[in-house]
């Protein structure tokens, strides 16, 4: 009798028999009801039950704090669903994954297997690596590269030039649609274009068309469109700037800023202190004016002359206007050697009156002047209305009877 009860009381331990009147046994009964289940009988220990899916008609071992919270669903429901999943997107269900959130997989068509998640087989959100692997080394073969590894950012696959042997780094998508090139061939490429036109490259510039360099001469570094090297088509901005400063000093003007045209830039004049946009190669041939200056200058007294000018054996004539004549003849710049004698002078009552008498006398022997090319020579100024001696008399003549 003793040994009876012993044996009873290991049998509710170990949970291999149930006690169907007791308190406990109607408990789970009524939960398992409440879930849809049935309870049918015991489980592999005390804390698990054998039941039946009301809707299904399944039966399953599932543990009772899972049936208290409706925390479980049907095993082989979920298997079948699992299937049905994998054949609608071309797989076949094969075996469990690396833990509970995979699930192994044969591809039908190339038969090849993989451990996928079972929310990506139902979103059609997978592909077979090994097809994948095999398609990425044929299109890197068919442009003249080697696939050999991963890349160290998503889409990216490390590679070989077939050619120059040097590896790098390329997004697959850029490999199909050959949009790449070795960046260490076009480094070696720069560096040679850059030191055939007197650079040095020396790094990247503000975007893929640029880069920084330095000029081997002057040492300034700027940055430079790739192109612009490559064509020779570039110039140091600092050493431009320079240059500019010193044209503008040496013509008695302070450059101040840009302009707003291509070619112009801002000016001071340094005596009259008024400000003004000349073109740089006004300023570099001394052909400008004040032009609020000017304008005043034309209401006062002014003269037409006429001067001979020698240097060296060339003589030449110079017909002008001005409000001083010594001073318009020092901004010729004519050379050291120059003689320059006064001809003719008229005087006019305004600047004005003398421009336009002037202009008349230019504009009827436009031919007759003297090339500008080969007047520059003698004139940093004035060199466009020049004439030969031989129209001495003709023009004496049109200022005695002016």
């Amino acid at each position: 009798m003793i040994l009876l009860k012993f044996v009873k009381f290991v049998i509710l331990k170990l949970g291999i028999y149930m006690d169907w009147n007791s308190a406990t046994t109607k408990k789970h009964i009524k939960e398992a009801a409440a879930v849809g289940l049935t309870l049918i009988g015991v489980g592999r220990n005390k804390a698990c039950r054998t039941f039946r899916f009301n809707k299904c008609g399944h039966e399953e071992q599932i543990d009772l704090s899972g049936v208290r919270r409706d925390c479980f669903r049907c095993g082989q429901c979920f298997q079948i669903k699992l299937k049905k999943e994998a054949k609608d997107v071309g797989l076949t269900l094969i075996g469990e994954g690396r833990n509970k959130i995979y699930r192994t997989y044969r591809f039908n068509d190339c038969k090849h297997e993989k451990e996928i998640e079972p929310k990506k087989v139902r979103n059609n959100q997978f592909r077979c690596n090994q097809c994948l692997q095999i398609k990425l080394k044929k299109e890197a073969k068919d442009i003249g590269l080697t696939l050999i590894g991963e890349g160290s950012k998503a889409g990216y696959k490390t590679y070989r030039f077939n050619e120059c042997r040097h590896e790098q780094e390329i997004k697959t998508s850029h490999v199909r649609n050959n949009q790449f090139r070795c960046n260490q061939c076009l480094q070696i490429k720069l560096k040679k274009e850059a030191k055939d036109v007197g650079l040095t490259l020396i790094g990247e510039g503000r975007n893929k068309i640029y880069r920084t360099y330095r000029f081997n001469e002057c040492r300034h570094e700027q940055e430079i469109g790739i192109d612009k090297v490559r064509n020779n088509k570039f110039r140091c901005n600092q050493c431009l700037q320079i240059k500019l400063k010193k044209e503008a000093k040496d013509v008695g003007l302070t450059l101040i800023g840009e302009g707003s045209k291509a070619r112009y830039k801002t000016y001071r004049f340094n005596e009259c202190r008024h400000e003004q946009e000349i073109r740089a190669d006004g300023v570099r041939n001394n052909n400008f004016l004040c032009n609020i200056c000017e304008e005043t200058s034309r209401d006062l007294p002014s003269k037409v002359y006429l001067l001979k000018i020698q240097s060296g054996s060339f003589i030449w004539l110079k017909l002008g206007y001005a409000k001083q004549i010594s001073f318009r003849i020092k901004r010729y710049k004519l050379p050291e050697d120059a003689k320059v004698r006064r001809l003719k002078v008229i005087d006019f009552d305004t600047g004005r009156e003398a421009h336009r008498y002037e202009s008349s006398l230019h504009k009827k022997y436009i031919r007759k002047r003297l090339p500008i090319k080969k007047m520059k020579k003698y004139h940093k100024d004035g060199f466009n209305e020049c004439y030969p001696l031989e129209m001495l008399d003709k023009l004496l003549e049109e200022l005695e009877s002016g």
